[in-house]
């Protein structure tokens, strides 16, 4: 899975999560904040959102690296389970589908603000603001004839109190947001709510200046509540939504309009948000990078003949793992450090490239300790899953994996407990290592270069 994918990913389950958390603090904001304050709830979705794009926490780790030193003759020849390369299908498929909800719903929302303008221009609709770059007020003909002159002000108050809020930028970036997204129903959710915690939050902003227009704010709704036209890029008086006049008339009736008590909410409400974005942004697990110290090797380097212990364990980890893979024209380099029992340091060089998977595997008395640290790479784009794990005595191999970048470092738990240290980098495939494939052809190889004797 490529570094697109898991974005998209994180970001979908980053606003249902947030959507669902505003939902559940929603109705106990509603009955201690002000609605201005239930309405500031609706930025932790776009605080969780960055919460994810922003870079994690860097975890450092301190690894220790030999000097390189001269390898011996390949020695080691077997065959080994190669898997094909990720297959481009799935991903074009899921585009075109994607591509389709989009224009779909970019399509219905054209018609529906077609339909509304029209209507305007026959001035059978409004009142509302219309337009998102120059926003502007949309009054029907018989406006003057429907409302008595403080209804037709108090009105006229709440449609450019909209516009004075930035209401219109808000809408039209959720029905992009619709458009985008179609397939996450959280986000039509988020477009429902906000736009009745919106029209709630313009209700009170415009009776915290206007208290004694109470009575005629509520005789103005009673009065529109059964002309509706939803309006997509816009904010329509009263809201297109199922009952939101109960709810509104309700508000008027019982909250009272305060400056201060408003103030007050909405910093007790971004204050929620900052920190419950903040611990989002806590609870993403920290991205590891390695500190090298370079140490002069111990002890002296031998062959690892086919038939010993080691070349059996190497193959029981092959058939286990499914080997290795790598995209035509790259190599893959990776290093696994692991610090064992008495404080010896385990660790593995890998380096596949074509049919070749060549190893250097170091700090592992073959003789006296009965496991091996070995690891595998099947890269798929420009992400590469790596499994690793001990080879021992064991019948089949107890592995760990994780995904990587390029680049990029991690760290994997194995079975009991032992956490390796993991270092990943991809590059074009050298000459030598082209020539060395050309060579081998299709026959895969895997060759261990050496093994340190402590």
């Amino acid at each position: 899975m490529n570094d697109a994918a898991v974005l998209i990913i994180r970001l979908n389950v980053a606003i249902a999560v947030a959507v669902l958390l505003v939902l559940a603090l929603r109705p106990l904001a509603r009955r201690a904040l002000d609605p201005r304050a239930v309405y500031l709830l609706w930025m932790l979705v776009p605080a969780a959102v960055l919460a994810m794009m922003t870079p994690p926490r860097i975890l450092w780790i301190t690894a220790t690296a030999p000097v390189s030193a001269q390898p011996v003759a390949l020695a080691h020849v077997v065959p080994a389970f190669w898997g094909a390369p990720q297959s481009t299908g799935f991903a074009i498929a899921a585009a075109a589908v994607w591509a389709f909800g989009a224009a779909w719903n970019v399509l219905r929302l054209t018609r529906h603000q077609a339909e509304f303008n029209a209507a305007a221009s026959r001035g059978l609709a409004g009142p509302a603001v219309v337009g998102v770059l120059r926003p502007r007020i949309c009054r029907p003909d018989d406006f003057a004839a429907l409302f008595t002159p403080p209804e037709q002000h108090v009105i006229m108050l709440h449609e450019e109190t909209h516009i004075r809020r930035r209401d219109p930028w808000i809408n039209a970036a959720l029905a992009a947001f619709g458009c985008v997204l179609w397939f996450n129903p959280f986000v039509h959710v988020l477009a429902r709510y906000l736009r009745l915690d919106q029209e709630a939050a313009c209700d009170a902003e415009v009776l915290a200046a206007r208290p004694r227009e109470r009575r005629t704010y509520a005789e103005a709704l009673l009065k529109t509540h059964l002309v509706v036209r939803p309006l997509p890029l816009g904010c329509y008086w009263p809201a297109a939504a199922r009952h939101p006049l109960s709810r509104r008339v309700e508000q008027l009736a019982f909250r009272p309009a305060n400056w201060a008590a408003g103030r007050r909410g909405q910093a007790i409400a971004l204050g929620l948000v900052l920190v419950m974005a903040g611990a989002a942004w806590g609870a993403r697990p920290p991205e590891a990078h390695v500190r090298t110290n370079s140490v002069a090797p111990a002890g002296s380097w031998h062959r690892l003949a086919k038939g010993t212990p080691a070349a059996r364990r190497l193959d029981r980890f092959y058939a286990a793992s499914g080997g290795s893979s790598v995209a035509h024209g790259s190599t893959v380099l990776l290093r696994a450090t692991v610090n064992a029992t008495a404080g010896r340091r385990i660790a593995t060089e890998l380096k596949v490239f074509g049919a070749q998977t060549n190893y250097r595997i170091e700090g592992q008395d073959t003789v006296s300790t009965p496991n091996l640290l070995l690891a595998a790479v099947a890269q798929h784009g420009d992400r590469v899953r790596v499994k690793v794990g001990w080879t021992g005595a064991q019948a089949a191999p107890q592995l760990a994996s994780i995904e990587l970048a390029a680049g990029r470092s991690g760290v994997v738990r194995l079975a009991d407990g032992q956490m390796v240290t993991l270092s990943l980098d991809v590059r074009p495939v050298s000459p030598a290592e082209l020539a060395e494939a050309q060579r081998t052809g299709a026959r895969p190889v895997i060759s261990v270069e050496r093994v340190e004797k402590l």
